[in-house]
């Protein structure tokens, strides 16, 4: 049994969903809908929810097809649902022109090299991207590149998610949920005269000398 209330302080001027789960439990849930129609169908749509995971089919297409039916009974659009490598092409294109030609080149190559490690998964919804994606792809690079070339691919990707959790797509950035790696310093000596004497020698030229 479920009914919409108000709550009795006055601290909320959305419509509350009182109902009870399946489990026996009774919930209350603010709907984010002054108007009380529109407030009645997220209510069912709560419901709908709970027996969805209750039955033990909680699956990512079934709980967005109760929100997506929710969204069109109260005339809203429904959620927006991209796969990664459309998703990494609508960044490239927006970053075409506004950056240098190196800059798009290191931009394109994070896309790519995201794109090759993550295979079938690429055309695939980016909700699926998990943190724990995104640590095996840093661990992936750092097989062969530096630490600080992981990082700066790590948070190029970091961008383009951005953009979708700014959009709404996503609830969490998992690449910057990531942790960088840890650079060591590299410390260099300075050349010895006679060091110094050789490369002048080798030199190709007086610029070269100079």
């Amino acid at each position: 049994m479920a009914c919409l209330i108000k709550d009795p302080r006055n601290r909320s001027k959305y419509w509350i969903c009182a109902y009870t789960a399946p489990d026996g439990r009774r919930l209350k849930k603010s709907t984010k809908q002054t108007d009380k129609q529109k407030a009645w169908q997220v209510c069912l749509s709560f419901m709908e929810a709970e027996t969805v995971v209750a039955t033990g089919s909680r699956t990512e297409h079934q709980i967005r097809r109760v929100i997506d039916s929710a969204l069109r009974r109260v005339g809203e659009t429904p959620l927006a649902d991209v796969t990664v490598r459309e998703t990494l092409d609508t960044w490239i294109g927006e970053k075409s022109g506004a950056l240098a030609p190196m800059s798009l080149k290191l931009y394109k190559q994070a896309a790519t090299l995201l794109i090759k490690f993550l295979g079938p998964r690429a055309d695939r919804s980016i909700r699926q991207i998990t943190k724990r994606d995104a640590v095996a792809f840093r661990d992936w690079l750092a097989q062969d590149r530096s630490p600080s070339t992981v990082n700066k691919l790590k948070d190029h990707l970091a961008g383009a998610f951005q953009s979708s959790k700014e959009e709404g797509i996503l609830e969490q950035n998992v690449f910057s949920l990531t942790q960088n790696l840890k650079v060591t310093p590299i410390e260099r000596e300075t050349f010895t005269t006679e060091q110094v004497a050789r490369l002048v020698a080798v030199a190709p030229s007086n610029d070269w000398k100079a």
